[in-house]
């Protein structure tokens, strides 16, 4: 592996993020990796739960890597060439039937945070902050980073922070419910493998049937927009939303 680390211990799997010197920020290649590591996890009967973090102390990941050669930075030409399953693979896989949890170990920003948000369970170190800058950047978080917000904490809250670039700290995201778990950084892999042994304790065929109602609306089909939104969004508007006829 070019892009993660992979870990395997008994019936768990961890994945690192591995590309600290861009904040573990992620480029089209290190999607198409992360898709061979998310079937293979998904394929294999022995392996029931995922552990998602990043390599380093600072950043969680950074989302995607606009400064890598060769990505488009306009809006339509960006979302062509993305990949399917979206950002790692994940924000926008919705065929994975068994439970991660991401481990944040640093700033979860853009993309970074969708990658977190598509996780079942977050534990956080002291230090994470959470946010989505692309406000600031005239952009948006089209990966399922709006809907999973909304859906996680008070839409207020979440309006905040999306229609402003709000960030908000570990311990403001653990009272708000987003994060089950907050623990010194030196304790942050332990407790995300304390979250698995309490996985284990359940019984593996219910833990999985159980997690499938609970994503619901990450891939609702939507009722279809007017033609005039239409024309306005062309070109724009992410490839991967079902429109109601």
């Amino acid at each position: 592996m070019s892009f993660c680390r992979v870990e395997r211990d008994g019936h768990l799997l961890v994945v690192t993020l591995d590309r600290p010197e861009v904040r573990n920020a992620l480029h089209r290649a290190a999607s198409d990796e992360l898709d061979q590591v998310w079937a293979a996890f998904e394929a294999d009967a022995e392996l029931r739960v995922g552990i998602l973090t990043g390599s380093g102390d600072k950043s969680f990941s950074a989302g995607y890597d606009m400064k890598e050669s060769g990505t488009p930075t306009k809006g339509s030409d960006f979302l062509a060439q993305r990949h399917p399953r979206g950002l790692g693979a994940l924000t926008l896989r919705y065929d994975l039937t068994k439970p991660l949890i991401a481990a944040v170990n640093g700033f979860a920003l853009g993309g970074g945070f969708e990658l977190a948000l598509a996780c079942d369970i977050i534990v956080a170190a002291e230090h994470a902050e959470f946010g989505f800058p692309e406000p600031r950047v005239g952009r948006m978080a089209l990966e399922g980073g709006m809907h999973r917000l909304a859906r996680s904490i008070p839409l207020k809250t979440a309006m905040a922070m999306l229609l402003t670039g709000r960030r908000i700290t570990a311990s403001e995201a653990h009272r708000l419910g987003l994060v089950s778990e907050v623990v010194p950084l030196s304790d942050l892999l332990p407790a995300a493998r304390r979250w698995h042994t309490r996985f284990s304790t359940a019984r593996h065929f219910r833990c999985r049937q159980r997690r499938k109602p609970c994503w619901p609306g990450s891939a609702c089909r939507c009722r279809r927009p007017s033609r005039s939104f239409r024309r306005r969004w062309r070109g724009r508007w992410p490839r991967t939303i079902r429109w109601k006829a």
